[in-house]
């Protein structure tokens, strides 16, 4: 059940992480142009 959980959560952050990063990166290339 923590296994699941744990797993979860880190896949959740992975995606919150690369959500974030994408974002960041359309700001700065919006910023350089």
């Amino acid at each position: 059940m923590d296994e699941a959980v744990k797993c979860r959560s880190v896949e959740l952050a992975r995606a919150c992480y690369n959500d974030a990063t994408s974002v960041l990166q359309d700001i700065l290339i919006s910023l350089i142009s």
